[in-house]
């Protein structure tokens, strides 16, 4: 992994996030989020954390079904 990324496992009403800056370097450790705006922006402001020292963060995540869609949504809707 060369670029910084957000992790995410992805569950039925809730799932984890982790940041990292490399495969060997996480920025934060793993933390819950439940589906819901206030959720997903928590997951933004690490976002927005690691664009202040990177270009660009890419998120990874397993489309599980459609427990998925909310945050893809989320994360299309923010660019």
């Amino acid at each position: 992994m060369k670029k910084p990324c957000i992790a995410l496992d992805i569950s039925k009403g809730n799932s984890y996030y982790q940041g990292f800056i490399a495969i060997d370097k996480p920025i934060c450790k793993a933390k819950p989020i439940i589906h819901s705006k206030e959720g997903f922006d928590k997951v933004m402001a690490l976002t927005n954390k690691i664009k202040t020292e990177h270009e660009d963060v890419m998120f990874i995540f397993e489309a599980t079904g459609i427990y998925h869609k909310g945050l893809q949504m989320y994360l299309e809707d923010n660019e």
